[in-house]
């Protein structure tokens, strides 16, 4: 088992979030898909995960859809040329954080090419 640390900061005119997070990886999985307008599985609740990280390589971004408790649904979105980091736990609607079962990757409209790295 590695060390991991996960950093980022994002800026919006003036204002900076900065974080990061140190995980210890028992194994990384790496895939590459071509994401069309349909949902594609990146991984479902058979592969339990501390982390998934997604790189968009098209020229259009990437919808991500998580699934919570079968029924309930998170999006966020990948910009073109983007990395994003996602944790296994967030909250939905709860003090609690809920654990992802699933998650999917599209686009709205043409390709992109998405490399993606699941973090066990």
């Amino acid at each position: 088992m590695d060390q991991l640390t996960l950093s980022a900061t994002a800026t919006y005119g003036s204002d900076t979030i900065t974080g990061s997070v140190a995980i210890t990886a028992k194994e990384v999985q790496q895939g590459v898909l071509t994401a069309t307008n349909t949902y594609a599985a990146v991984l479902s609740a058979v592969e339990p995960f501390q982390a998934v990280l997604f790189t968009n390589g098209g020229a259009v971004d990437v919808s991500v859809r998580l699934t919570f408790a079968s029924t309930q649904y998170a999006f966020f979105t990948v910009p073109s040329g983007c990395t994003v980091a996602l944790p296994r736990l967030i909250n939905v609607n709860s003090a609690t954080p809920d654990g992802v079962e699933a998650v999917h990757v599209r686009t709205v409209s043409g390709t992109a090419e998405v490399t993606y790295i699941v973090v066990l």
